[in-house]
Order: structure tokens, then sequence, then C-alpha cells
């Protein structure tokens, strides 16, 4: 099994998610509710509030998915951004865990807690993996 084509697979299908999702908050912020309900299973509503924290959001995410097209096209000079990857995949596993216990009743009506356990699931999965991937590849 080549690990290191697996390593790069993930990092490219996470930087091409971020880069999706930040374009379409920076761009094309109109889909930002279609986008928030299949990408973090929640329903947003839209005002001028939202709109506004919507765009500095969106570049952190689209500026991500340019650093992890860095970091799949050469994991191993790009040692750092493959550990911040893993950091940044294991603390929102880590964020959603809480949100999920501590978040207002209020939340839930908009939320599937499902998808909600898919979506902690995923991150835990994709983190723990790149982390030993990482490592079996580049010993």
């Amino acid at each position: 099994m080549d690990t290191e084509k697996i390593l790069k697979g993930i990092l490219f299908l996470s930087a091409l998610y971020h880069l999706i999702v930040g374009g379409v908050g920076l761009f094309f912020s109109n889909f930002a509710v279609i986008v928030s309900k299949y990408a973090f299973n929640f329903n947003l509503i839209m005002t001028d509030q939202i709109n506004w924290i919507l765009k500095p959001f969106a570049t952190y995410m689209f500026i991500f998915g340019i650093l992890l097209i860095f970091a799949a096209l050469n994991p191993k000079k790009n040692k750092m951004i493959v550990y911040g990857f893993v950091i940044f995949a294991l603390l929102r596993a880590i964020q959603k865990i809480y949100f999920s216990i501590f978040a207002d009743s209020s939340f839930f009506a908009n939320h599937d807690v499902g998808m909600g356990i898919f979506n902690i699931v995923l991150l835990l999965v994709i983190g723990i993996s790149t982390l030993l991937l990482y490592r079996n590849t580049y010993k």
C-alpha cells in the first residue's frame, strides 16, 4: 500500500473542500445557506450581520485550502502544514463534541444530531489517519 498517495489524497480532498466552501462564502455568499446545511449540518438564517462575519471565516477557509494544496503536493517539505491540519481536524472534533453537549437547547431545533455525530467521527478519522500516515510514510 502506498501510504504517501493516500496521505496526498486526503490532503488534496481536504484542500478542495476548503477551497470550495471558502470560495462560496467569499464570492457567492447567497449560496452560504445551502452550503451551511450540507457542509456544517446547520440551517443558517442569513442576516446582514451573518453576511458580514461570513467573509473573514470564508477567507480563512480559502487560505487554508491553498496551504493544504502545498501540503498535498509535497507533504514531507510542508510538515508543519500537515501537522497544523491534524491539530485543526482534532480541535474541530473536540469543539463539535463540546458544543453538542453544552449548546443551548434551541440549537438542536436546527441541527441533525445523527449528521453531527457523523461529522465528529469523520473529523477524528481524518485527523488521526493523516497523522499516522504522515508518521509511517516519513519515518
